[in-house]
């Protein structure tokens, strides 16, 4: 999957329609028979993006599978498809398997299906023929020899990439899409209902310390690092959020990210970049900084 490095600087603001029906958290009860502890933190999804702010696909278009599984103290993971097949195995080694591990993410090699060019024989159709819809088992074992199971459930459910716009300005940076309610042009599904959409976005050239690095969620507006994050306001027929300039250095240039995220877990995201206007005063004090750190 294409990506931004957001390891920099990043700004990350979300909001959530209806509660996402991914578990939250892990509950363990044991099984009748006390052999294996059932959990519930366990997902899979299909996420997509686009380096486009415009149209449907481009050769940037590809398409990635994602697990991730979470018990404490698991030293082994096996994931088997719908029908019946292994699909992932991990396993901790040497001291390791003492202390036992938690959190496990994998992500699938990309698929590029619009970019026979760069990468023939990759279709759309091979690639969700992989990774059937259905429910995906995850069992594990931990570090005291106890066996764990869990499930989620694929759809093949895939959200249309949001059509975004960016306006930048000496005052503000807009971005504004409407609401997504259809499915990914090329995939055959009965609907999508999307609960969360997201907004990051990346500071390329870091001039500073202390960017922000946080969120809006649930329509509650969260104070970190002299700053209130923004809001993103949707309504049936737009959704936008506007960023002041205290969130930008004139002159530099940011990759931001818009994903919808539909319920069953699925993603897609539209990416580009813009770069923040500076009028001849700021050029002049970014030149003088830049020459004093010589």
């Amino acid at each position: 999957m294409t990506r931004l490095n957001l390891l920099k600087g990043t700004f990350v603001a979300a909001v959530a329609i209806v509660p996402l029906t991914a578990t939250i958290g892990a509950t363990s009860t044991a099984s009748a028979q006390g052999e294996v502890l059932e959990f519930d933190l366990a997902t899979i999804g299909i996420e997509t993006g686009t380096i486009s702010p415009e149209g449907e696909k481009t050769d940037s278009t590809d398409f990635e599978i994602q697990w991730f599984v979470d018990y404490t103290g698991a030293v082994t993971w096996e994931i088997q498809g719908p029908n019946g097949d292994q699909q992932f195995t991990s396993e901790l080694a040497g001291s390791a398997q003492e202390q036992g591990g938690s959190e496990v993410t994998f992500a699938s090699q990309p698929n590029h299906p619009y970019d026979p060019e760069t990468y023939p024989g990759e279709t759309l159709e091979s690639f969700l023929g992989r990774f059937p819809e259905g429910e995906y088992v995850f069992t594990g074992v931990t570090s005291d020899g106890s066996r764990v199971r869990s499930t989620a459930h694929l759809t093949h459910d895939i959200p249309a990439h949001p059509e975004v716009a960016v306006e930048v300005d000496d005052d503000e940076v807009s971005f504004s899409w409407r609401p997504v309610t259809d499915c990914f042009d090329d995939v055959s599904c009965d609907g999508v209902e999307v609960v969360e959409y997201s907004v990051k976005i990346e500071e390329d050239d870091v001039e500073r310390d202390n960017f922000v690095d946080g969120g809006f969620t649930n329509g509650a507006s969260r104070y970190q690092e002299g700053h209130y994050l923004p809001e993103i306001i949707c309504d049936d027929r737009r959704c936008e959020v506007e960023l002041g300039t205290d969130f930008f250095v004139p002159g530099n240039s940011y990759g931001w990210q818009v994903f919808a995220i539909e319920e069953s877990g699925n993603s897609t995201y539209r990416a580009d970049t813009f770069v923040f206007p500076e009028d001849e005063r700021d050029r002049g004090d970014r030149d003088d900084r830049r020459r004093g750190r010589r």
